[in-house]
């Protein structure tokens, strides 16, 4: 059984290896020609816009599609290390706190939304306890009066 899964993986492995590489595809650089283009022209003159593109150099932006309808949730500038201050501070507390304010720099806005995730995480806390103490009570009630 063995010989059987050394072939198996014999073979796997030069499946693998025969392989093409999806990055080295020539319709991949075709796909880039245009983008090229206005990349070397925006290099050559800094201080173009894409406004002046699409009025004064339509020519290079013609085929370039532009999706400018995106979701403000998914842009986020103000987040530290790919996680925003809020939940810093929901999961780590006073602690997210102290590490917002200090990876920023001491930016107050950040940190006070790090504060916001912290009063939120409190809150959702002791909404939880109550919760859970009124349910014990009733469960003790109960049982109370049944004997």
């Amino acid at each position: 059984m063995s010989k059987f899964y050394t072939i198996l993986a014999f073979v796997f492995i030069s499946f693998c290896a025969s392989a093409t590489d999806p990055f080295q595809n020539e319709s991949l650089e075709n796909d880039f020609k245009e983008i090229n283009k206005v990349e070397q022209f925006v290099n050559e003159n800094p201080n173009t816009t894409l406004q002046d593109l699409k009025t004064n150099h339509s020519e290079l932006v013609e085929e370039i599609t532009f999706d400018t309808h995106t979701s403000s949730a998914l842009i986020v500038n103000d987040d530290l290390i790919g996680i925003p201050p809020f939940w810093y501070g929901f999961c780590f507390g006073i602690i997210g706190i102290v590490l917002v304010y200090i990876l920023t720099d001491n930016d107050k806005e950040l940190t006070q939304k790090a504060l916001k995730g912290c009063l939120v995480s409190a809150a959702v806390g002791v909404g939880l306890y109550i919760v859970y103490v009124a349910l014990l009570v009733g469960l003790w009630s109960s049982a109370v009066y049944s004997y």
